[in-house]
Protein backbone atom coordinates (compact mmCIF):
# COMPACT_ATOMS: atom_id res chain seq x y z
CA UNK A 1 0.00 0.00 0.00
CA UNK A 2 1.46 3.30 -0.77
CA UNK A 3 1.74 6.56 1.41
CA UNK A 4 -1.06 8.22 -0.37
CA UNK A 5 -3.10 5.60 0.22
CA UNK A 6 -2.27 5.00 3.72
CA UNK A 7 -2.83 9.08 3.85
CA UNK A 8 -6.49 8.30 2.23
CA UNK A 9 -7.11 5.56 5.17
CA UNK A 10 -5.97 7.92 8.31
CA UNK A 11 -8.36 10.36 6.63
CA UNK A 12 -11.44 7.86 6.44
CA UNK A 13 -10.62 6.72 10.02
CA UNK A 14 -10.39 10.12 11.50
CA UNK A 15 -13.62 11.10 10.22
CA UNK A 16 -14.92 8.10 11.85
CA UNK A 17 -12.96 9.00 14.89
CA UNK A 18 -14.61 12.26 15.15
CA UNK A 19 -18.33 11.59 14.11
CA UNK A 20 -18.11 9.25 17.46
CA UNK A 21 -16.57 11.89 19.03
CA UNK A 22 -19.40 14.28 19.13
CA UNK A 23 -22.16 11.75 20.78
CA UNK A 24 -24.51 12.33 17.81
CA UNK A 25 -27.78 10.36 18.05
CA UNK A 26 -27.67 7.36 16.42
CA UNK A 27 -29.29 7.74 12.68
CA UNK A 28 -26.68 10.28 12.59
CA UNK A 29 -23.84 8.43 13.22
CA UNK A 30 -24.51 5.55 10.89
CA UNK A 31 -25.29 7.93 7.69
CA UNK A 32 -22.16 9.73 8.76
CA UNK A 33 -19.81 6.26 9.50
CA UNK A 34 -21.46 4.98 6.21
CA UNK A 35 -20.29 8.42 4.20
CA UNK A 36 -17.23 8.48 5.80
CA UNK A 37 -16.58 4.32 4.73
CA UNK A 38 -17.78 4.74 0.95
CA UNK A 39 -15.66 7.76 0.61
CA UNK A 40 -12.78 6.30 1.90
CA UNK A 41 -12.81 3.31 -0.39
CA UNK A 42 -13.75 5.44 -3.06
CA UNK A 43 -10.62 7.53 -2.37
CA UNK A 44 -8.48 4.20 -2.08
CA UNK A 45 -9.76 2.96 -5.30
CA UNK A 46 -8.61 5.97 -6.74
CA UNK A 47 -5.43 6.02 -6.37
CA UNK A 48 -4.99 2.54 -7.40
CA UNK A 49 -6.43 3.68 -10.67
CA UNK A 50 -4.38 6.76 -10.59
CA UNK A 51 -1.30 4.50 -10.62
CA UNK A 52 -2.24 2.26 -12.79
CA UNK A 53 -2.54 5.33 -14.86
CA UNK A 54 1.02 6.78 -14.08
CA UNK A 55 2.63 3.33 -15.16
CA UNK A 56 2.06 3.58 -18.81
CA UNK A 57 2.09 7.54 -18.72
CA UNK A 58 3.44 8.53 -22.02
CA UNK A 59 5.52 12.03 -21.58
CA UNK A 60 4.65 15.51 -22.19
CA UNK A 61 0.84 16.73 -22.01
CA UNK A 62 -0.02 13.78 -23.11
CA UNK A 63 0.51 11.79 -19.71
CA UNK A 64 -1.02 14.79 -18.19
CA UNK A 65 -3.83 14.57 -20.05
CA UNK A 66 -4.70 11.06 -19.14
CA UNK A 67 -3.73 11.61 -15.68
CA UNK A 68 -6.43 14.29 -15.60
CA UNK A 69 -8.78 11.91 -17.40
CA UNK A 70 -8.44 9.75 -14.77
CA UNK A 71 -9.17 12.39 -12.27
CA UNK A 72 -12.40 12.76 -14.04
CA UNK A 73 -13.30 9.34 -14.24
CA UNK A 74 -12.93 8.86 -10.35
CA UNK A 75 -14.88 12.66 -9.70
CA UNK A 76 -17.84 11.34 -11.47
CA UNK A 77 -18.10 7.66 -10.01
CA UNK A 78 -17.57 9.60 -6.34
CA UNK A 79 -20.58 11.74 -7.42
CA UNK A 80 -23.26 8.76 -8.19
CA UNK A 81 -21.61 7.10 -4.97
CA UNK A 82 -22.89 10.31 -3.37
CA UNK A 83 -26.38 10.02 -4.99
CA UNK A 84 -26.81 6.42 -4.48
CA UNK A 85 -25.76 7.03 -0.73
CA UNK A 86 -27.77 9.70 -0.09
CA UNK A 87 -30.97 7.80 -1.51
CA UNK A 88 -29.95 4.46 0.31
CA UNK A 89 -29.71 6.49 3.74
CA UNK A 90 -33.33 8.50 2.82
CA UNK A 91 -34.58 4.93 2.15
CA UNK A 92 -33.08 3.23 5.48
CA UNK A 93 -34.50 6.31 7.79
CA UNK A 94 -31.33 7.66 8.17
CA UNK A 95 -30.20 11.16 7.80
CA UNK A 96 -28.54 11.61 4.25
CA UNK A 97 -27.33 15.01 4.98
CA UNK A 98 -25.00 13.40 7.55
CA UNK A 99 -23.85 11.27 5.03
CA UNK A 100 -22.94 13.22 2.24
CA UNK A 101 -20.77 15.81 5.26
CA UNK A 102 -19.52 12.51 5.87
CA UNK A 103 -18.28 12.05 2.09
CA UNK A 104 -17.21 15.42 1.22
CA UNK A 105 -15.02 15.68 4.48
CA UNK A 106 -12.74 12.87 3.69
CA UNK A 107 -13.15 13.52 -0.10
CA UNK A 108 -11.52 17.40 0.40
CA UNK A 109 -8.25 15.52 2.22
CA UNK A 110 -8.31 12.88 -0.64
CA UNK A 111 -8.60 14.99 -3.01
CA UNK A 112 -5.15 17.10 -1.57
CA UNK A 113 -3.34 13.93 -1.47
CA UNK A 114 -4.64 12.86 -5.17
CA UNK A 115 -3.45 15.98 -6.38
CA UNK A 116 -0.01 15.68 -4.48
CA UNK A 117 -0.07 12.49 -6.49
CA UNK A 118 -0.59 13.63 -9.94
CA UNK A 119 1.66 16.45 -10.12
CA UNK A 120 4.41 13.74 -8.56
CA UNK A 121 3.93 12.20 -11.42
CA UNK A 122 3.61 14.80 -13.93
CA UNK A 123 7.07 15.41 -12.49
CA UNK A 124 8.24 12.20 -12.69
CA UNK A 125 7.42 11.97 -16.30
CA UNK A 126 8.82 15.60 -17.25
CA UNK A 127 12.15 14.27 -15.36
CA UNK A 128 12.18 11.04 -17.44
CA UNK A 129 11.55 13.29 -20.91
CA UNK A 130 14.34 15.86 -20.10
CA UNK A 131 16.97 13.18 -19.75
CA UNK A 132 15.96 11.80 -23.12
Amino acid sequence: MSSSAVMVTLAGLFAAGLVFAFNLARELELAALAGAAVSTVFGVLALAQKARTSASLPSGPAGVKQLLSAQVVTLLLRLFAVLVGGFAMKRFGLEPIAYVLAFFACYVVQQLVEMRFVLAANRHASAVEARS
